[in-house]
C-alpha cells in the first residue's frame, strides 16, 4: 500500500483509504492476491503428469506420519476455502482446472467477488464506526472523576492519570 500511495503521491494527509487508493490502481487487495495465486498454482499442478512430484505430494496422503506439537499447517483446506470465497465449487475444480485459459477466467472472476464482498464488509464497519459517534464505540469511554468522554481506552487511562494528579 506504501507503494501504491507513493506512485499515486499520495500522503496520509490526504486521508485517502486504502480501499479508494486500490480502485483508483486497479488492483485486487492482497488478500485476493494470494488467494489467486494459490488457486493458479493449483490449477498448474493439476495438469501436470500423474508422475510428477508436485502432482503426487498435492494428492498423496501420509499414513503413518507423526504430527508436530504446534498448530496444524495450512494443506489442501485452504485451498478449499479459497475455492468457497471465489464461488467455486470444490467438488468439481478438477474438472474446470483442466482448461488452463477457462481456469485463469474463473479465478479472476472469483477474485472480484471476493473483493466486492471484502470492500462490502469494510465499508459497514467503516459506516458502523462513525454512526457510533467520537468514542469509537457504542458505550464510550468516561472518566469516572471529572466526566469527560474519551474516544478511546488508552485515552481515558491517560486522562484519569492527570485527572488524579490534578486533583491532590
Amino acid at each position: 500500500m506504501r507503494c501504491l500511495r507513493k506512485i499515486e503521491g499520495l500522503t496520509w494527509k490526504d486521508r485517502v483509504t486504502n480501499e479508494e487508493v486500490l480502485k483508483k490502481a486497479g488492483m485486487p487487495s492482497l488478500y485476493a492476491l494470494l488467494k489467486q495465486r494459490r488457486l493458479r498454482w493449483l490449477g498448474h499442478v493439476h495438469r501436470m503428469e500423474p508422475s510428477r512430484l508436485p502432482r503426487q505430494v498435492l494428492l498423496g496422503e501420509v499414513v503413518h506420519a507423526k504430527r508436530p506439537v504446534s498448530r496444524p499447517r495450512l494443506r489442501f483446506d485452504c485451498a478449499k476455502r479459497d475455492m468457497a470465497e471465489f464461488n467455486i465449487d470444490h467438488r468439481h475444480w478438477e474438472r474446470l482446472a483442466e482448461g488452463r485459459d477457462e481456469w485463469r477466467k474463473i479465478i479472476n472472476e472469483g477474485c472480484h467477488i471476493y473483493d466486492e464482498a471484502w470492500l462490502g464488509v469494510l465499508a459497514q464497519k467503516r459506516i458502523r464506526r462513525h454512526t457510533t459517534g467520537s468514542s469509537g464505540c457504542a458505550e464510550g469511554f468516561y472518566c469516572h472523576i471529572c466526566g469527560r468522554q474519551c474516544r478511546s481506552r488508552i485515552g481515558l487511562f491517560s486522562h484519569t492519570k492527570k485527572c488524579r494528579l490534578d486533583s491532590v
